[in-house]
C-alpha cells in the first residue's frame, strides 16, 4: 500500500536522549528538559478519534521516547479507555532495561528499533552518552522482542561506515530473528549547517542496496529503503505528512512531520497549537490546505518523470530542510529512485510500512 495509508497520531515525547548518535540532527537538544504535555496529547487523541480515524498511536521523539516511559504507560492506558483495540507503535533506539523491555513486549503491537548494522558499526555511529557501547544490550532486546510483538523491525541509517556492509547487516538481522529492515540515507543538518561530511551519494547507496535487497529475499527477510516506500502502489502524495496526520511536539505544536520542530523553514510544517488555558488545540485551516496541496502534480520538477507516482516528490521534511520549500524536491535522490524503480518490479510487495 502507499505509505500515506499509514494513518496514525505521532507523539514526539521528549527531546532528551540516552544516546549520542554522531549524525543526529537533534544533538543540540540532548540536554533539553522539554517533555510532552499529557493533557495536550489527550486533547489531540480526542480530536483524532472525533475525525473518524481508527486509534493508531505512534511513540517517537526528537530524543528517545522510552526516557518518558511513565508517560507512555499513561497515554496507552488513556487510549485503551477509548478503544480497547487501539494500535500502538514504538520507534526507539532499543537501549533500555528489563522492566521497559517486558512492558513493551506485552503492550506494543509494532516496534521499530534503530540499529545501524553490525555490532562494531552501530557502536561507532550510535554510542551512549560519553561514548559507552550499547549494541550488545540492543541485540539482546531485539532477540527478546522477536517472539513477543506482532511486528518487529530494524531501521538502519546508511553512511560511509556501512554502505558496503549491507549484506552483513542482513546476516546480523537474520541471526537475531528479524524479518523486516528499512534503511535510510544520512542527510545533512541544514538547520545547524552540520554533518555534510557524513552524507553519501544516493546512487552509490542504491547500487549497494539493490544487491542487499536481493540477498535478503534469499533469507526470507524484507529489506526496504526510504527511497522505495511507494513502489507497490501509485500515489500522488509521498506520506501521511501531506494528509496531514498529527505529530505532537514537546513545545505544544501540531506538525505534519517527524521533522516538524518550530523555527525557521520548518514552521511551514506546523498547523496547530495547543492552548493550555482552554485545553484545546487551535488548528490553522490555511496551513492545512497549503500542506494538502503538496501533491506530485503540483511539483514542476516531477512533471515528466517516469517515477512520479511511485515517488510523489519525496519527503517534505527533507526537502524543506535542504531547500526551504515543501513545493520542491530533493534532486540528488531522483536518479537513485528511478534506478531502483527500473530494477525492482513495479509489482513488488511491501509487507510492512516504513516507520
Amino acid at each position: 500500500m502507499a505509505h500515506c495509508e499509514k494513518k496514525c497520531l505521532t507523539i514526539l515525547l521528549t527531546d532528551r536522549c540516552n544516546l549520542e548518535c554522531k549524525y543526529c540532527y537533534c544533538k543540540d537538544d540532548l540536554d533539553s528538559a522539554r517533555s510532552i504535555n499529557v493533557d495536550f496529547v489527550k486533547c489531540a487523541i480526542n480530536d483524532f478519534v472525533d475525525e473518524g480515524n481508527s486509534l493508531f498511536v505512534r511513540y517517537f521523539g526528537n530524543g528517545e521516547p522510552t526516557v518518558e516511559f511513565e508517560k507512555i504507560k499513561q497515554i496507552t492506558e488513556y487510549c485503551r479507555s477509548l478503544d480497547n483495540n487501539a494500535t500502538f507503535e514504538l520507534q526507539t533506539n532499543g537501549f533500555f532495561g528489563r522492566a521497559i523491555l517486558e512492558w513493551v513486549g506485552e503492550n506494543i503491537d509494532i516496534v521499530w528499533i534503530s540499529y545501524d548494522g553490525t555490532t562494531e558499526v552501530n557502536d561507532f555511529y550510535r554510542p551512549a552518552r560519553y561514548g559507552k557501547p550499547v549494541s550488545k544490550t540492543i541485540e539482546g532486546n531485539l532477540q527478546y522482542l522477536s517472539s513477543k510483538v506482532k511486528q518487529l523491525g530494524v531501521r538502519t541509517t546508511i553512511g560511509e561506515k556501512n554502505i558496503y556492509l549491507q549484506k552483513q547487516i542482513i546476516d546480523k538481522m537474520h541471526e537475531l530473528g528479524i524479518k523486516y529492515i528499512y534503511s535510510d540515507l544520512m542527510f545533512a543538518d541544514v538547520k545547524n549547517k552540520k554533518y555534510y561530511e557524513m552524507e553519501i551519494d544516493p546512487m552509490e547507496y542504491s547500487r549497494a542496496y539493490l544487491l542487499a535487497h536481493k540477498y535478503a529475499r534469499e533469507k526470507d527477510i524484507f529489506y526496504g529503503s526510504f527511497l522505495m516506500i511507494n513502489f507497490d502502489k501509485k500515489t500522488d502524495i509521498f506520506c501521511r505528512a501531506c494528509l496531514p496526520m498529527p505529530h505532537l511536539t514537546t513545545d505544544g505544536y501540531v506538525s505534519c512531520c517527524d521533522m516538524g520542530y518550530t523555527g525557521g523553514n520548518m514552521d511551514s510544517l506546523i498547523y496547530g497549537k495547543y492552548n493550555e488555558k482552554e485545553n484545546k488545540i487551535i488548528y490553522d485551516s490555511q496551513k492545512i490546505e497549503y500542506i494538502k496541496a503538496r501533491t506530485v502534480d503540483n511539483l514542476e520538477e516531477c512533471r515528466t518523470c517516469e517515477a512520479k507516482y511511485y515517488c510523489a516528490g519525496g519527503c517534505i521534511g527533507e526537502v524543506i530542510n535542504e531547500n526551504g520549500d515543501i513545493y520542491s524536491v530533493k534532486e540528488k535522490n531522483c536518479e537513485a529512485i528511478r534506478y531502483l524503480l527500473s530494477n525492482l518490479s513495479k509489482n513488488i510487495v511491501i509487507p510492512v510500512l516504513h516507520p
